[in-house]
């Protein structure tokens, strides 16, 4: 059960991190913003159900985890738009704290 769930919750940040990325770097997709938050915030309540019910399922592994899953959504988030990789910044830009936040919407403003 606990290696599902550590499969389940990399494949939820990978999502998360994924619309983060589309927001941030693709301005010019205006028309996407609103459902790309939607998933943001889906994907967010999905994280913290899973660390509610698992609360120690990163075993002291988080910035691990994070990096991973920010590796393979920085692949996809290229592949996606279209955009070169290279875009894309090697490390994740945002600490997991960030991500989480509730309002955290890199590249948007609030009109957006």
């Amino acid at each position: 059960m606990a290696a599902r769930d550590r499969r389940e919750l990399k494949e939820r940040l990978k999502n998360l991190l994924l619309h983060l990325l589309k927001l941030n770097f693709q301005p010019g997709e205006l028309h996407r913003h609103h459902s790309w938050r939607s998933s943001v915030r889906e994907a967010r309540e999905q994280i913290s159900d899973i660390l509610e019910d698992s609360p120690g399922i990163f075993q002291g592994k988080r910035d691990a985890v994070l990096a991973s899953a920010y590796s393979r959504a920085r692949d996809k988030a290229a592949d996606d738009s279209g955009l070169a990789l290279d875009l894309f910044p090697v490390e994740c830009p945002w600490s997991f704290d960030q991500i989480m936040e509730h309002d955290f919407f890199p590249g948007v403003t609030r009109d957006s």
